[in-house]
């Protein structure tokens, strides 16, 4: 079965309005203090021509009006100075007074240009056609098109995405001009590359989702709330449960980011974070998960030796990304499940292991741990971590590095005093 549904924007409002047909748009430019009358965009002339009502009425208007806004253009600067006006020939004059006004309008255009939730006026339609048996989700998104060679005659560019739930794929089309005013990058490049791609890794899966938080910004929320559900009804039938914790669970922000991993894992979205995460690639964390696996995140902590309980499910659910932090201190020889907890609890005693490599926070916390145990080789860890934590990582990499030529005292202060400043600038001095 195929669903095929269509959202029009409607004239000067933020709505959008539904349909379960496809209906024209016809351009139209409204009256504003540099536009002298209200127009619309006649594709048999290929001329605009006065709207009233009169005309609207005729039986060729059977379509959906939609604004057609200029884009803010910048002025190109005059190559003469605007000073001793009186002195100017009538023509520098003329071409003075004409930036004047193309300065006006170009102020005019950056408000005008956008919606009051601050969507360019130029998005005026999505498509959505969602295939029950395929379980793929197909999304147009519709924008007029403005070229500065015909800058009179509006044309529509579709922009597409697809996500395919069954394979737990995602693809693209028509994507290498969608992008933020004039900035120039290469984020659409990177995303299509990555989409052609066979295996997920931590670089393909940043790459597309750096490109669809970008996009994200350029769409309607009302329309990315219509998606959200179109999916999770796909993941639905894929995974025969009810999704009504996804639709819970599912932010406001990073929506599209949040249906490529219930794309990828349907069973278990949020462990895409930590699977693809930059974390999991540098320290070599590897589990290749089976999508239609409904106790994914049971194997995945099975094969990572993790003892999982209720307050772990409970961090993890909330921030995906501690289960890597939980790795990272069973990896530094710790198996006190109190300090986990203690860590786990707090966002800046976590960033000790996940922001420093995993092998010279290893070499240091091995040593301590021999020394003194875990429960100091945890307090001296964490008791420098609110200061200057640049310095901290630093002095613990030199401390790994330079492990066989630091003195026994520097050593002792260590243990004892963490990585302060005054230990810093001794493991620097060796």
């Amino acid at each position: 079965m195929i669903q095929k549904d269509f959202y029009y924007r409607v004239l000067s409002s933020t709505q959008f309005e539904h349909s379960q047909k496809e209906r024209a748009i016809i351009p139209v430019r409204l009256k504003t203090p540099f536009q002298e009358r209200d127009e619309y965009f006649d594709e048999k002339s290929g001329a605009w021509l006065p709207l009233s009502p009169k005309n609207t009425q005729k039986s060729d208007f059977d379509g959906i009006f939609a604004e057609y806004a200029d884009p803010p253009m910048r002025p190109k600067p005059l190559n003469f100075s605007e000073k001793n006006v009186e002195d100017m020939p009538p023509k520098k004059i003329n071409d003075l007074l004409l930036r004047h006004n193309a300065v006006k309008k170009w102020h005019f255009d950056k408000q005008y240009y956008t919606d009051e939730d601050g969507i360019k006026k130029d998005f005026v339609e999505a498509a959505f056609e969602s295939d029950f048996d395929a379980l793929t989700l197909s999304m147009q998104f519709i924008f007029f098109e403005h070229d500065e060679k015909t800058p009179e005659t509006p044309r529509l560019q579709e922009h597409g995405i697809l996500f395919d739930v069954k394979n737990g794929t995602i693809s693209f089309s028509n994507i290498d001009k969608w992008k933020k005013d004039d900035e120039e990058d290469d984020t659409a490049k990177k995303a299509m590359e990555a989409s052609k791609s066979r295996n997920v890794n931590a670089y393909s899966f940043l790459a597309i989702s750096i490109f669809l938080q970008k996009i994200e910004t350029l769409l309607p929320k009302s329309l990315l709330l219509v998606a959200r559900e179109k999916l999770i009804l796909l993941a639905e039938k894929y995974t025969g449960l009810s999704m009504q914790e996804q639709r819970e669970k599912i932010p406001k922000k990073k929506l599209l980011r949040s249906l490529y991993k219930l794309t990828l894992l349907p069973f278990e979205p949020e462990l895409c974070e930590v699977l693809y995460s930059l974390k999991a690639e540098h320290e070599k964390i590897r589990f290749k998960p089976h999508r239609n696996d409904s106790r994914v995140y049971n194997h995945f902590c099975k094969k990572m030796h993790i003892k999982s309980h209720r307050f772990l499910r409970r961090t993890y659910d909330e921030k995906p990304e501690k289960l890597l932090t939980y790795i990272m201190i069973k990896k530094c020889g710790f198996k006190d499940v109190n300090l986990y907890n203690r860590v786990l609890s707090d966002d800046e005693s976590c960033k000790v292991f996940d922001w420093i490599r995993g092998n010279t926070l290893k070499t240091f916390c091995t040593y301590s741990i021999k020394k003194r145990g875990e429960l100091a080789t945890m307090n001296t860890l964490l008791k420098n971590s609110n200061e200057d934590f640049g310095e901290m990582r630093d002095a613990i990499g030199m401390f790994a590095q330079y492990f066989k030529f630091v003195p026994e005292t520097l050593r002792a202060d260590i243990l004892r005093d963490g990585f302060t400043t005054f230990n810093h600038d001794a493991l620097s001095n060796i």
